[in-house]
């Protein structure tokens, strides 16, 4: 008797559970199809220009300060690669010495110390692929080297 009660329960609360998820959904796409309403006559109001066809577009005062606020970081996420990982100050700086010597026209590399290893590290590459690419061109001098993510500078 135990078995059928709890087994009542368990439907019962299944049944009730799968009408409040449909429910939920439906009111999401209502909140979603509003608000995407309000952004696009908020933030965009085209007007075509009759004698020319081209659009008029209309931009909210608070994307100039977002876009300002972004500027200024001035880094973004990309790809670094990096040729020496040690304990060694001394060693670090001869890897340095020893790209800039092979390598002239390239970016400077720079060294960086996070406790307890000093890394070598060259390029602002922002894509892979263009990462990749100077990647198998410095490992034929540098045959350790490897990618890594890592903040880069914004070139102007």
């Amino acid at each position: 008797m135990k078995a059928l009660y709890t087994i009542l329960l368990f439907l019962f609360s299944m049944i009730c559970f799968s009408q409040s998820i449909e429910n939920a959904q439906y009111k999401n796409k209502e909140k979603i199809s509003a608000l995407e309403k309000d952004t696009i006559n908020h933030f965009a109001n085209p007007e075509i220009n009759n004698d020319t066809n081209n659009f008029i577009l209309e931009v909210d005062e608070h994307f100039d300060i977002l876009l300002q606020a972004y500027a200024s970081q001035k880094k973004v996420q990309g790809f670094k690669i990096q040729l020496y990982a040690g304990s060694r100050k001394m060693d670090a700086l001869k890897m340095k010495a020893d790209f800039m010597k092979k390598y002239v026209n390239q970016d400077s590399p720079t060294i960086i110390y996070q406790q307890p290893n000093f890394k070598v590290r060259v390029g602002n590459y922002r894509d892979r692929l263009e990462a990749t690419k100077y990647l198998e061109l410095y490992k034929i001098d540098f045959p350790s080297a490897f990618l890594v993510k890592d903040a880069i500078e914004i070139k102007n």
